[in-house]
């Protein structure tokens, strides 16, 4: 009688341990996941930084240029690249905001 109830407390504290197991282990894959958002969100906001300081730098040259009457020489190309690239850095920044609080929501 004794080694039954031996088997069934060593039953019991094996699935505890299992269950226990699996939950850290799903936890760790969350905070996985987090971090990895984190970081990507975090690369995305200095390539918008970054998208902005060209797009800024870029227009005062041609304000001067068109201030001081100079001829465009490829300025105005430069400029809508730059415009172009800025709103793709942007809208992907904001495409992984939304990716990552529609998934925390679910």
């Amino acid at each position: 009688m004794e080694s039954v109830i031996g088997y069934i407390i060593t039953g019991i504290i094996t699935i505890g341990i299992g269950m226990l197991w699996r939950k850290l282990d799903k936890q760790e894959k969350k905070d996985d996941q987090r971090y990895m958002d984190k970081a990507k969100q975090d690369t995305l906001v200095l390539e918008n930084l970054n998208a902005n300081g060209k797009l800024t730098k870029l227009s005062s040259k041609l304000v001067i240029k068109c201030m001081l009457e100079e001829n465009l020489n490829g300025e105005v190309n430069d400029l809508e690249e730059a415009i172009k690239y800025q709103a793709e850095v942007s809208h992907a920044l904001d495409d992984h905001i939304r990716e990552v609080s529609q998934r925390r929501r679910n």
